[in-house]
């Protein structure tokens, strides 16, 4: 289609290319200390600023549409919706993809926080007003964050790995933890102890939305349910909730429309100026089973 314009040789920050719609997307490409380089598309303009980090790892963000993950409803919302491919990313080479191999909370996060740093330095962010949220290997990282950086207001944590050792252990892909971490935990327990973010518990301090389904079976639901344990004991502002009907993905219409709306209200709780502190009372929901109609 001739209206679409591709990220090739996009540089600046001043860059700008049209979406389908021919509404002005700013994209840009933050060099990092290795000269490689993440891509970031930025949705909508606006004020506070959401990132979206893609699960995978091995995938990408890209000029696609899905009901899930959808940045154009966050953007409805009211967010600057960021989108960054780090490593581990598709599309960038072999390199780059595999920079992420035993080492997934290390050069991903720095190349997360890199994009942070950009983003945070434009005049129409407020960079005291950031939240986060990620699926999978995103929810992952979401959970590594917790322990790592306080500059975000609000997390989303979907059907993120917590535990390495024993995600390997109950996971119905075993070539995963294999090829990842180089071998099962008794196999390589340095790689899994030094990149789990059950390790970094008592650095939690953000606020965190915990969504899982009972039927995942990649990312068993019992990874949530042990990341939630973690915030009540630590006393983090955090809410659990668990579609007993669905598995790694949210695919049902109605659970769908109940997953966007938990989202947005909670990151739109702690962003507001006027949110109130909240009491270490356990928030833990389960959703109803959506009946299937006729």
């Amino acid at each position: 289609d001739g209206k679409r314009r591709g990220r090739r040789g996009l540089r600046s920050p001043d860059a700008w290319q049209r979406d389908y719609h021919e509404r002005r997307i700013a994209g840009v490409c933050v060099s990092l200390a290795e000269n490689l380089e993440v891509s970031v598309s930025a949705v909508r303009l606006g004020f506070i600023v959401l990132f979206l980090i893609h699960g995978g790892p091995q995938g990408a963000w890209g000029e696609n549409w899905s009901y899930r993950w959808n940045a154009q409803v966050f953007a409805g919302a009211g967010y600057v919706v960021v989108m960054p491919n780090p490593r581990g990313s598709t599309g960038y080479g072999q390199r780059f993809t595999d920079e992420i191999n035993a080492d997934w909370g290390g050069k991903v996060f720095d190349d997360i926080i890199a994009v942070v740093d950009h983003v945070s330095s434009l005049p129409y962010i407020d960079s005291s007003k950031m939240v986060a949220g990620g699926g999978s290997y995103g929810g992952y990282m979401i959970d590594w964050m917790l322990g790592h950086t306080q500059r975000f207001k609000a997390f989303v944590s979907h059907a993120g790995v917590f535990d390495l050792a024993s995600m390997a252990m109950a996971t119905d892909e075993l070539w995963f933890p294999i090829w990842e971490f180089h071998g099962m935990p008794w196999e390589n327990p340095e790689v899994y102890t030094r990149w789990s973010p059950s390790k970094f518990i008592s650095d939690f301090f953000t606020p965190t939305l915990v969504i899982t389904g009972e039927r995942d079976f990649r990312v068993p639901y019992t990874q949530s349910l042990q990341l939630f344990t973690a915030l009540q004991m630590q006393r983090v502002p955090s809410r659990l909730i668990v579609f007993p009907d669905e598995g790694h993905w949210i695919l049902k219409p109605q659970n769908s429309v109940l997953w966007y709306h938990e989202f947005i209200g909670w990151i739109n709780r702690w962003i507001r100026e006027d949110h109130q502190p909240q009491t270490n009372a356990p928030e833990s929901v389960t959703a109803p089973a959506e009946t299937a109609k006729p």
